[in-house]
């Protein structure tokens, strides 16, 4: 129990800004940035998809804007638009993988905001129950 005048944790928000459960529509946000850093290390060999020998910093960023509206009781449409920038340590190779996930390697989508996805959902209800 809490004491009186107190806020129990079931009554706190669970989200960073308060926003509506009953509009039609949903916009909210991410960003993502993501530092890596490197020292200088002796390499016997050196590739085009490896880490450099030489010591290396960088710094990604990816900015998400995410927005629906719900069209009825059962379909809704998403739509997502991004904004990448920046670059992960050997240009995000290396370590016999991505070393950063974030890092967008299609030179065509850059800094310039792009449509990330668009998606309709549809819900088909096996009861009345809703």
């Amino acid at each position: 129990m809490h004491p009186p005048g107190e806020e129990s944790p079931a009554d706190l928000p669970t989200t960073v800004f308060p926003h509506s459960e009953t509009s039609r529509f949903w916009v909210s946000g991410q960003m993502n940035f993501i530092e890596q850093w490197h020292p200088s290390f002796h390499s016997l060999y050196q590739g085009p998809l490896n880490l450099t020998r030489e010591g290396e910093h960088a710094l990604s960023r990816v900015f998400t804007l995410f927005t629906s509206v719900e069209l009825t009781s059962h379909a809704e449409v998403l739509f997502q638009v991004e904004s990448a920038g920046g670059k992960g340590i050997g240009n995000g190779f290396g370590l016999a993988g991505f070393t950063n996930p974030d890092v967008v390697h299609n030179p065509v989508l850059g800094s310039k905001p792009y449509v990330g996805r668009t998606m309709l959902h549809f819900i088909i209800p096996l009861s009345h129950d809703l």
